[in-house]
């Protein structure tokens, strides 16, 4: 992992990692007492994508932002991802039209039917769920 630090990016390597609460605790090799491991707290970590292992079929969220999303059906286009956000469940898919309105399409196989880096997002909404 990486600590952005006055716009560089400084190597940790991971010695331990455990789940707590919602979050985890990392014990680092450059990390030796308390007190440094304090003022790291919630600051942001960073990976080199190529770094994490991803199933194949699976994307990372960045790599989505701004497909187009169409109706599995009908090919209709209900306008880009905008965001994916997290209910705790599952993730929730933040569709903009093009005239601005949000659409929440919960990212599960019932709805979102493929994902193509090439082709965009087909969904199969129920009525009401896209405005």
């Amino acid at each position: 992992l990486y600590l952005r630090s006055n716009g560089a990016f400084a190597p940790l390597k991971v010695k331990k990692i455990s789940p707590y609460k919602s979050g985890a605790l990392v014990l680092f090799s450059e990390i030796s007492d308390p007190d440094s491991a304090a003022k790291l707290r919630s600051r942001i970590l960073y990976a080199h994508r190529n770094d994490i292992p991803i199933e194949k079929g699976s994307f990372f969220i960045v790599d989505l932002l701004g497909l187009d999303v169409f109706d599995a059906n009908t090919g209709v286009r209900y306008g880009k991802l905008k965001d994916v956000t997290n209910s705790g469940a599952q993730d929730i898919y933040v569709i903009e039209s093009d005239s601005g309105v949000l659409s929440y399409v919960p990212a599960i196989k019932e709805f979102v039917k493929e994902i193509s880096l090439d082709k965009g997002i087909l969904i199969t909404p129920i009525e009401g769920m896209i405005e």
